[in-house]
């Protein structure tokens, strides 16, 4: 299975390892990591990248994190053409659904569930990943 993660949650959950913390977020991540092909669109990944920086002061951090998100993480991505063709209205989520339909992934994992309503990709939230993993 191919999962898409959206920039709210690598973010949390990459702050959360930042931090040193290890909780649900990350244990549900990690698993997910361990059976599943985990991606995140190239938007996402720089996205990210700036996030980071403005969470964690320290280049090191935002360094060590952002090589790991790499390692663990495929970066998929689409051409913009996918974007200005859609039916989809917001940007974000033109991006991400598109993303992911167009790299065969067979589900999002967002903060934000009700982004698409009835779409062909399954989109389901985080505590939602339990039952996938």
């Amino acid at each position: 299975m191919r999962i898409l993660f959206d920039t709210e949650v690598l973010v949390s959950y990459l702050t959360c390892i930042g931090n040193h913390e290890d909780n649900e977020l990350t244990s549900l991540i990690d698993k997910a990591l361990e059976k599943h092909e985990c991606a995140l669109s190239v938007k996402s990944a720089g996205d990210i990248h700036y996030r980071l920086k403005d969470i964690f002061l320290e280049t090191e951090t935002v360094k060590n994190l952002s090589e790991m998100l790499d390692k663990r993480f495929m970066i998929i991505g689409i051409d913009d053409t996918d974007v200005i063709d859609s039916e989809i209205n917001d940007y974000e989520q033109t991006i991400l659904i598109n993303t992911a339909i167009l790299n065969d992934c067979d589900l999002i994992v967002t903060g934000n569930i009700d982004i698409v309503k009835n779409h062909v990709i399954k989109i389901i939230s985080v505590e939602q990943l339990r039952s996938f993993i």
